[in-house]
Order: structure tokens, then C-alpha cells, then sequence
């Protein structure tokens, strides 16, 4: 590994750090994944498209019968939609939705401008709705349309609400109070688009006689498992598993959700105002994975705003990352064992959730996450972007190439269904997720290595400092996960469960100090204010309780 720490004769303090260290590892993966995603685009390139002109597809959709009565409601609810997209548009640029300082408010900002650009998307297709009267919107999108404007409804209610009232509060703990709900409440009010697709998905599938329970009972044994791994990524300083379950609930719900209904809304648009053509085939092979991998960015960098402590470098990112995306494949394979038509509940569960488990979702994500994590630590903007691009472009370009080719390249083997599904299926996620496996394996590793160097030097520089917060006896068990384990595994034996855990707190606290000491020599941007002082007190007050057990238990 490249020595991204450069030291000097002092020591100390006087240690620099490269200021962006992950970016042209980050760029040789988008690289290498934009050649991958080449192959299936030049196949695709060489076969004939079949031509359907603009406006071909509205027969599909059905015909209104009281044509004028409406046309009126539609350009009615199309104004509507509109003053309600300028109020949202002006909350989100004059930060009404909370103090301009507190971390909420980037939160959301970014939750508000998401329910924004869904809106865009409704009022076009309620424009095309009002210049094509015999014009039918499918039925899941009509559902995302209601409930987007009803989201705005609220939303706008909401933001009235707090500048019309906020001089009726009698102290500033009532202020406080009614601030903190008017925020919980305009941020599920936001998902509420995705919520009801999703609902409107789940509730047809039942109604047609899908076993979705039996789905979700195989399902989450193997997630559970995998959550857990993902969580014991972390070697070092590990990010609270609450935050985790977050990720994994904003890809489960809010991603999934969005990611049926941009498409649905795009069909919606693109066949009725271009037909079908070879462009609108090229663009609907990236248009699931560009919608999918987008929304789940926006739930790591949600997670990356709202625990700014924790996800903090490419490692915490990744994992972040990782738990967004086995949320959305546990949904989404809980979708396609339910379906009839998609090759049986064991098929699928064999394929989605003990073959490739850890890759496709879980891959992809886990990539855009270490790019949004290691872009925490680029001070020049413009690189930061940059790093998050590539590593967006990364993911979207894996799941290009699986579901060009993952229906393609079986019909190459002719081999009965049990040696198929048991041989052939695994090593097909393989070949084409192998590379992206190996990528986000390999950030892993270099970001588990970086983030070892950086803590024995801020660790060393803790020791010699003078406090008792950490010793030099204590630093190989502290920088040696190993050694770490065995430790507590000790502690087990003497005291019991208690004083395992007790012991880990204390490990966490101490490597938690470390890490403030690192981010704060780096001069991280966006970093958040720490009291060290206030951290060593936490990690005495572990020590003192850890002695007072041992004496008690001698």
C-alpha cells in the first residue's frame, strides 16, 4: 500500500495527511466499470430495435369518456400542483424548514428537493394529461401522482403553519418542541410518494394471491446474517447499528418506492411524447439502474448529513452504503419470490439471497457509499464531486452490466434445471459481478489499512499526552482486532456478560478518541465539533467502573 501518511522528523502533531488519498482508486474503479458496461451496450448496439411511433402506446391506457369535464380538473390540479411546487421550491432556497444552522435542515433540504423533482415529474405528465385528453396514466403512477400531491399539500401546510405561528409559542422550550415535530413530520411526509406505491404494489400482489409472507419469513434469516456482517465490516470504530437499520429501512421503504415510480413515470412520459425507438431502448436499459443507484446515494448521504460523526471516511461509508442496499434487496426480493413468473420463491431466494447476497444491490451501493465517504475528507468541492460521480458511475455501471447480460448468457448452456440453478446461475453472478465485488472488497481493505496507520499515530500522540485516557500498554491490544476479541473474550470469563460489554464500551470509546484526534489533524471539511476533553472523562469513567468490578469480583 501507497504511504498516504507523511510523517516528519517531530513526531508528533506534526504528522500531514494526503488530503484526498482514495481518489484515483475511486476513478480507476469508475473507469474500469464504464469498460465493463460497454460490452452489453455494443451487443445491444447490433441488433434491430423495433420502431412504434410517439403516441402509439395511448390506446394501451384507455379512453376518457367525459373529455371536457376532464380536461377542466386536470388543468385544475396542474395549477394546483404548481403554486404548491413554488412554495416547496422557495422553503428549500430560503431554508424554511428549519434553523439555518442546525444539521436538520441539510437533511431536509435534500428530502424536500427529492419530493421536488418527483413533482417535476407529475407535472408533466399531467401537462401531456392536459394537451392529450384521451391520454390514461397507468395505474401505480396515478397512485405516486395522488400521493405526491398530497405531500406537497402537507408540506406546504406544514411550513405555513411554522412562520404563521411561530411568535405564538410562550417559551423556547415549546418553540423547540413544535420545531422538532414540524421536522419528524415534514420528513415522512416527503417519503409519503414511495410509501404508497409501495403499498399499492404490496396490496395488488395480495389481492392476485402472492404468498408475501412466506417471502419475507425465508428472507430474513439470510439478511439478518448479512446485516450483521456488513455491521462487523467496521474493525476499528464501529457506527452505532441504529444507524445501520436506518440505512437499511431507507432502502427497504422510501428507495424501493422511489425506484418503482420514477420508471413508471418515465415510461409514462417517454412512450407517449417519442414512441419506442432505439434511443428510448438505450435509455430504458439505464434507466433502472441510474433511478435505483440515485436514490440510494440520497440515503447515504442523508445518513452521511444526519450522523456526520459517524460516517466520517471510505470505510464508514461503504458500510452505510452496504446497509442501503440490503434494504432494497430484501424488498426486492421479497417482490420477485412472490411472483408467479419469475421461476419459484426457492429459485429466487437460492439466486437473490444466498448467491448474491453480498453482491449486486449490496455491491453497488456499498461503491457509491465509499465515494460519498471518502469524498468527507476532499476539502476542494469540485473533487468532492467529482469522487462521488465516479463513485456513482461505478454502481450504475454494474447494474447495467448484470441486467443486460444476466438474461442473456444462460441461454449458452443447455444443462438440466438442478445443474443450472446449483452451478451454472452462481458462477454467471460471478463473471459479472465478480469485478465489483473485488472493487468494493479492495476500498475495504485500503480503508481498514488507512484507518489503522492514522489511529497508532493519533492513538501514540493520545498516550504521550499526559492523560490516562490511553496508555502505551494499551495500544497493540487496541490497534489489533485480534487481540481486541481475546480480550474481551477474558473479560467474559471473569465477569460475565457485563463485563464484556462493559470492556467494549470502553475499546469504542477509546478508538473513538482516536478518531477525533485523526479527523481534527486532517482538517476535515464539514467536520463536526468534538470536546476531547469531554471524550477522555468518558473513557476515565469506563476505567473506574471497570476497576470497581474487578475488585468487587476479587
Amino acid at each position: 500500500m501507497t504511504r498516504e501518511i507523511m510523517g516528519d522528523s517531530s513526531g508528533g502533531k506534526g504528522l500531514g495527511y494526503e488530503p484526498d488519498p482514495h481518489r484515483r482508486t475511486i476513478a480507476t474503479c469508475a473507469v474500469i466499470g464504464g469498460v465493463l458496461a460497454l460490452v452489453p451496450l455494443l451487443l445491444f448496439l447490433t441488433k434491430p430495435t423495433m420502431e412504434i411511433p410517439a403516441g402509439g402506446f395511448s390506446g394501451g391506457f384507455g379512453v376518457s369518456g367525459a373529455e371536457a369535464s376532464r380536461s377542466f380538473s386536470v388543468g385544475s390540479l396542474f395549477v394546483f400542483r404548481l403554486l404548491m411546487l413554488f412554495v416547496l421550491y422557495r422553503a428549500v432556497r430560503r431554508r424554511w424548514l428549519a434553523a439555518p444552522a442546525a444539521p436538520v435542515t441539510r437533511t431536509l433540504v435534500v428530502m424536500a428537493s427529492v419530493l421536488a423533482a418527483l413533482s417535476v415529474l407529475h407535472l408533466l405528465v399531467a401537462a401531456v394529461q392536459l394537451v392529450q385528453p384521451e391520454y390514461r396514466v397507468p395505474e401505480m403512477a396515478a397512485a405516486s401522482m395522488n400521493a405526491g400531491t398530497s405531500a406537497q399539500l402537507w408540506a406546504c401546510m406544514i411550513l405555513g403553519g411554522d412562520r404563521l405561528l411561530r411568535t405564538r409559542a410562550a417559551d423556547d422550550e415549546r418553540l423547540r418542541r413544535r420545531d422538532r415535530n414540524s421536522q419528524l413530520l415534514l420528513a415522512f411526509v416527503c417519503t409519503l410518494p414511495s410509501i404508497a406505491v409501495l403499498i399499492k404494489l404490496i396490496h395488488g400482489m395480495v389481492q392476485s394471491g402472492a404468498d408475501l409472507a412466506s417471502a419475507v419469513l425465508l428472507s430474513l434469516p439470510t439478511t439478518a446474517i448479512a446485516l450483521w456482517a456488513v455491521h462487523r465490516m467496521q474493525r476499528y470504530r464501529r457506527m452505532p447499528f441504529r444507524i445501520l437499520l436506518a440505512g437499511f429501512g431507507w432502502g427497504a421503504v422510501v428507495a424501493t418506492g422511489l425506484g418503482l415510480a420514477l420508471p413508471l413515470l418515465y415510461d409514462s412520459l417517454s412512450y407517449q411524447l417519442l414512441g419506442y425507438n432505439r434511443f428510448v431502448a438505450i435509455i430504458d436499459g439505464f434507466k433502472a439502474p441510474v433511478v435505483e443507484e440515485l436514490v440510494k446515494a440520497v440515503g447515504v448521504l442523508l445518513i452521511a448529513v444526519v450522523a456526520r460523526r459517524w460516517v466520517t471516511d471510505l470505510v464508514s461509508g461503504l458500510v452505510a452504503g452496504a446497509g442501503v442496499g440490503l434494504g432494497f434487496n430484501f424488498v426486492e426480493s421479497m417482490f420477485y419470490m412472490a411472483a408467479p413468473s419469475m421461476g419459484g420463491a426457492l429459485y429466487q431466494h437460492w439466486v437473490r439471497q444466498v448467491v448474491g447476497i453480498m453482491l449486486m444491490h449490496v455491491a453497488f451501493s456499498a461503491l457509491g457509499g465509499a465515494a460519498i465517504g471518502a469524498a468527507r475528507q476532499v476539502r476542494n468541492p469540485r473533487t468532492r464531486l467529482a469522487v462521488i460521480g465516479c463513485g456513482l458511475l461505478t454502481a450504475i455501471c454494474g447494474h447495467y452490466l448484470y441486467n443486460s447480460l444476466i438474461s442473456l448468457l444462460p441461454l449458452m448452456f443447455r444443462v438440466s434445471e438442478p445443474v443450472f440453478a446449483m452451478v451454472v446461475l452462481p458462477l454467471l453472478v460471478l463473471l459479472l459481478l465478480g469485478p465489483f465485488l473485488l472493487m468494493y472488497l479492495l476500498l475495504l481493505r485500503r480503508g481498514l489499512r488507512y484507518q489503522s496507520a492514522a489511529l497508532a499515530v493519533e492513538l501514540r500522540h493520545e498516550a504521550n499526552s499526559g492523560y490516562d485516557a490511553v496508555t502505551a500498554a494499551e495500544l497493540p491490544v487496541l490497534l489489533n482486532p485480534a487481540r481486541r476479541f481475546r480480550t474481551r473474550v477474558d473479560a467474559f470469563r471473569r465477569g460475565g456478560l457485563r463485563a464484556y460489554r462493559r470492556l467494549s464500551r470502553l475499546y469504542q470509546a477509546q478508538l473513538d478518541l482516536g478518531m477525533c484526534h485523526w479527523h481534527q489533524a486532517r482538517q476535515d471539511p464539514d467536520r463536526a465539533d468534538v470536546d476531547l476533553a469531554l471524550r477522555r472523562r468518558r473513557v476515565q469513567d469506563l476505567k473506574t467502573g471497570l476497576e470497581v468490578r474487578t475488585d468487587r469480583g476479587c
